[in-house]
């Protein structure tokens, strides 16, 4: 893989470094989607946020290319971004990750601590993983999403969602476990 990872800094606000990072990273199966999904959020704020993305690969189509070595970029950049800041409300990093079934990307990414990857395939889904699971990779299948689906859900994911009071305590105590399962993994 090329070890050159492709930054582009989106929506420069008067030129004022951006506080919001999305890693992408696609194998040949979403490396269509990817690019179009990062050239349309270059254009898109979210929320009233601006994002800075950064390019994992795939840079070319490759039929031989390997969705792990992908997904395992995103998700050790992810992870250690998170590191430096766990805090549960409006976290500043998030990952998307393409391949055609997603499955394999989601499996690969959640090997790592404070990493939550979740495949999406409706808006009903994004507000679930958000919500119930702090989910902070969304990882699209390819095969069966176009553009404006993809657009869509990305920006459901993308969005600022509150967990209710009432139910704080049941899900942060369950993340707690979640990321007690990463403390074997070697970033």
């Amino acid at each position: 893989m090329n070890s050159i990872n492709n930054e582009i800094n989106l929506n420069m606000n008067e030129g004022k470094p951006l506080n919001y990072q999305v890693y992408f990273g696609a194998d040949h199966g979403g490396w269509q989607l990817k690019n179009k999904l990062l050239a349309w959020l270059q254009s898109q704020p979210i929320s009233g946020k601006n994002f800075a993305c950064r390019d994992f690969g795939a840079y070319q189509f490759d039929l031989g290319d390997d969705y792990p070595e992908f997904g395992l970029e995103v998700a050790r950049a992810l992870a250690s971004a998170r590191a430096t800041n766990t805090s549960d409300q409006d976290p500043t990093v998030w990952g998307v990750l393409l391949c055609r079934s997603g499955s394999g990307m989601a499996i690969v990414a959640n090997r790592f601590k404070n990493v939550r990857a979740v495949v999406c395939r409706s808006l009903a889904d994004v507000q679930h993983a958000r919500e119930h699971n702090n989910a902070n990779i969304l990882v699209l299948e390819a095969d069966h999403l176009d553009e404006n689906k993809a657009r869509e859900i990305t920006r459901a994911f993308l969005q600022p969602y509150g967990i209710e009071e009432s139910d704080k305590l049941r899900h942060r105590r369950r993340l707690a476990m979640f990321n007690e399962l990463g403390e074997s993994v070697k970033n």
